[in-house]
């Protein structure tokens, strides 16, 4: 895929340069104290790893792969709520408040697209691809689904993490920052946010999970998991129904 052929590129020669950079390790020792200070994931070095190295071309044909996925993303929720809905009347569970959490995020996603805010607009996605996946945990979903909704929403988090190494990266540049100085400028921007996404995530995930509780203890009916010969999880439109993350 394009991305796949950016990250490659990204990736040749230069990255000798980083090879001391590991998970929560910075490239220069000037940033690693800051980037070690959150709990830095292997989805936020792989963004730094990649978007250091890149060119100005390949920042902005990745931006326009990140429009792209953010575009598709609209009718991949509404396949998930058919499921989600479908499932959760089968088994009688209550799924008012994942409905009700997925409509603040849909409202801070067109807020985010009304201000010209990318990095905005993938985080909301990227907490979207969560509460899908959660939602499909709580009605009862196959591990097929849910395994396949998880990827959905690593490579959500790889996009917003990419991109705010991008916009983190244009930033630093912009105001005249040493080369050294634009690394710890973007390893710190990427780890904020990767811990800020695993933050809200988390609250998320409390929150809803003592909704759905709730809903178990009378259930209209006995909770069944699906099997996998049940409807497979819908992947966007130009994307292969495969287990692979498409990014």
């Amino acid at each position: 895929m394009q991305l796949d052929g950016l990250r490659a590129e990204a990736s040749t020669g230069t990255l000798t340069q980083l090879a001391a950079l590991q998970v929560g390790v910075a490239v220069s020792v000037g940033a690693a104290h800051n980037v070690t200070a959150h709990a830095t994931s292997s989805a936020a070095v792989e963004a730094f790893q990649s978007v250091i190295v890149m060119s100005q071309e390949q920042m902005i044909a990745l931006e326009r792969d990140h429009r792209h996925h953010s575009e598709q993303f609209q009718q991949f929720e509404s396949d998930m709520f058919t499921r989600i809905d479908a499932l959760a009347a089968v088994n009688g569970v209550d799924v008012s408040g994942f409905h009700e959490k997925q409509r603040q995020l849909q409202a801070e996603y067109n807020e985010a697209k009304a201000r010209g805010d990318l990095a905005g607009m993938l985080e909301a996605d990227a907490l979207r691809t969560n509460s899908l996946r959660v939602g499909l945990e709580h009605v009862g979903a196959s591990p097929a689904e849910i395994d396949a909704a998880r990827e959905q929403e690593e490579a959500a988090q790889q996009r917003y993490l990419d991109q705010t190494a991008i916009e983190a990266r244009r930033e630093a540049e912009q105001q005249g920052m040493s080369a050294d100085a634009v690394k710890e400028h973007v390893a710190v921007a990427v780890a904020e946010a990767d811990a800020g996404l695993e933050e809200r995530k988390a609250r998320y995930a409390e929150k809803t999970a003592s909704k759905f509780e709730a809903s178990f203890d009378k259930p209209k009916f006995a909770v069944t998991e699906a099997t996998e010969a049940d409807a497979p999880l819908p992947t966007p439109h130009d994307q292969q129904p495969t287990a692979e993350v498409q990014l």
